[in-house]
């Protein structure tokens, strides 16, 4: 049990380590160059060089958009 306990804790890690450098490389590669790499991503990036919305605002607004209609394709 200790053991599965342990794994938990290193994956989560790696998760967020690994959105961390996600995080680190949009901010300070992509959207400097004005690159739209493309995903939820590449639309903020695009979003806010034309109407100056925050990059944060429209990835987290596009991911609940494709969480909500994730759920409804999956109930129905």
């Amino acid at each position: 049990m200790k053991q599965l306990q342990k794994s938990k804790i290193i994956r989560y890690f790696t998760i967020i380590l690994a959105l961390e450098i996600v995080a680190v490389s949009i901010n300070f590669f992509y959207a400097p160059a004005k690159v739209a790499a493309g995903g939820a991503t590449g639309f903020a990036i695009l979003v806010n060089e034309l109407t100056g919305v925050d990059r944060a605002i429209t990835v987290l607004v596009v991911n609940i958009i494709m969480i909500v209609l994730s759920a409804i394709c999956c109930v129905v």
